[in-house]
């Protein structure tokens, strides 16, 4: 590349990546589009593609999205300057909107693909062009040559984000697009960067937990996270950010969440096509595959990556380290204890399987595949009145907080039925560390001591 090239490009990047004011910026006060837009100038200019393409701003996804990172706006420009090389491949990315007081993209016509898995069903609803609707800074909506919608995000290559995705494309491959309770991304495109496009088949993250109307619509879902986990656990995937957020459902709309879109999530729920997914990766780590999941241990502070307010009690008492494999499953099952409580009356078997799924004593705690196992067998036996049974969920903390809030609901009897699990009381020494633990300089002293006897 010549001298005068490169100090046109260096200008170029300078314009596109300089960190100025979205008020300031062309189009921010009304412009339908850019004015001169470097980026256009530059791709009707140039046909080297090794030449036309820039990096991520800033030369690093670290520095996208968040309080400080790159905006959604202020992405636009690459968004665009990769519209002609993500076409080239099948993929074409929506055109953003802004100025004139809204934010968002210009939307295509409605899909008329079928919604075959991994692809899910599109929900056509009159959308409010005013309202701002706009993904994270890494990511971008795009429909790919036979009109299906799908996601497209940044993701670090070598990251274990990355390898995650790689791992769930190749079994997807080899199971023949079989659902395991995971998306997995239909394409994998390697930029000439230290970055990837991640190409995923578009699902609906409006996934209200407790607004099922059925026993049969809680029973659908909760097979499909507990596959997920456990298929996961076994590629040897620690998720390490179990939320709300992260459950996707197979039926989606474009714009916001309207009584007209939940009605028609609903009736969606409700029918046989109906599927749950754990997704985002982005928090996740990958161990080798010959790794025994009870050989796994992350630091404590490790813990802290993730936000989710389901956190078990594994690091109450200044522990040193974790299981974060057994910590994946308790947070699932504190987002099964805060729903589904109210359904433990009409389907006993659940209060020892959340019991399991979250009880204080981690050596006793069931592994995503023994929750899964487990659950088939009540599911099984259940007879097609109870599915159809109507139910009024209500989320609650309580159960969270003290699983004799269901327990108390079901028959004597039943909770003497030998070989049921119920979380045990604490023993005496937890009591005792715990009451030590609720002062800073217990805390201080219990984290010191268990951090020289590794105990």
């Amino acid at each position: 590349m010549s001298q005068s090239v490169q100090l046109y490009f260096s200008f170029l990047t300078h314009i596109l990546w300089g960190r100025v004011d979205p008020a300031q910026r062309p189009g921010a006060r009304g412009d339908s589009k850019l004015e001169n837009d470097p980026v256009e100038d530059t791709l009707s200019s140039s046909s080297d593609e090794s030449e036309s393409f820039p990096t991520v701003p800033g030369g690093d996804l670290s520095r996208i999205g968040g309080a400080e990172g790159y905006s959604w706006f202020e992405m636009i420009p690459f968004w665009r300057a990769y519209r002609p090389w993500l076409a080239a491949r099948g993929f074409h990315i929506f055109e953003p909107r802004y100025g004139q007081g809204s934010y968002g993209y210009e939307l295509p016509p409605p899909t008329q693909s079928p919604a075959a898995l991994p692809y899910a069903r599109f929900i056509d609803i009159e959308i409010d062009p005013s309202i701002s609707n706009t993904p994270p800074p890494k990511f971008a909506p795009a429909r790919d040559s036979l009109t299906r919608d799908v996601m497209i995000k940044l993701v670090k290559k070598d990251s274990d984000e990355y390898r995650i995705y790689q791992d769930l494309q190749g079994c997807s491959a080899v199971s023949g697009n079989a659902l395991r309770g995971v998306i997995p991304p239909v394409a994998i495109l390697d930029s000439q960067y230290d970055f990837s496009f991640i190409v995923m088949p578009r699902w609906g993250n409006y996934t209200p937990l407790a607004d099922f109307q059925t026993v049969g619509g809680v029973v659908s879902l909760i097979r499909s996270l507990l596959k997920g986990l456990a298929f996961l656990h076994s590629r040897r995937i620690v998720h390490r950010d179990i939320d709300f957020h992260n459950i996707m459902v197979n039926c989606y709309t474009f714009g916001p969440f309207r009584d007209e879109f939940r009605r028609a999530l609903e009736k969606h729920r409700q029918g046989p096509d109906a599927s749950h997914c754990l997704m985002d990766f982005d928090r996740s780590l990958k161990f080798p595959l010959d790794t025994p999941l009870d050989a796994c241990r992350l630091p404590a502070d490790e813990s802290l990556v993730s936000a989710t307010p389901f956190q078990p009690f594994d690091l109450s008492l200044a522990e040193h380290d974790y299981d974060p494999f057994a910590f994946d499953v308790g947070c699932l099952g504190a987002i099964f204890q805060l729903n589904y409580a109210e359904m433990v009356p009409v389907v006993p078997m659940l209060a020892p399987l959340f019991d399991q799924m979250t009880t204080h004593v981690v050596s006793e705690r069931f592994k995503a595949a023994g929750a899964l196992a487990f659950f088939e067998d009540v599911a099984h036996q259940l007879p097609s009145d109870v599915l159809s049974t109507e139910v009024k969920l209500v989320q609650s903390w309580d159960p969270v907080d003290d699983p004799n809030v269901y327990w108390s609901k079901l028959p004597p009897d039943f909770c003497k039925m030998p070989g049921l699990y119920r979380t045990p009381p604490p023993s005496l020494v937890r009591r005792i560390l715990t009451v030590i633990a609720r002062y800073s300089i217990g805390w201080r002293i219990l984290l010191f001591v268990r951090s020289v006897l590794r105990v």
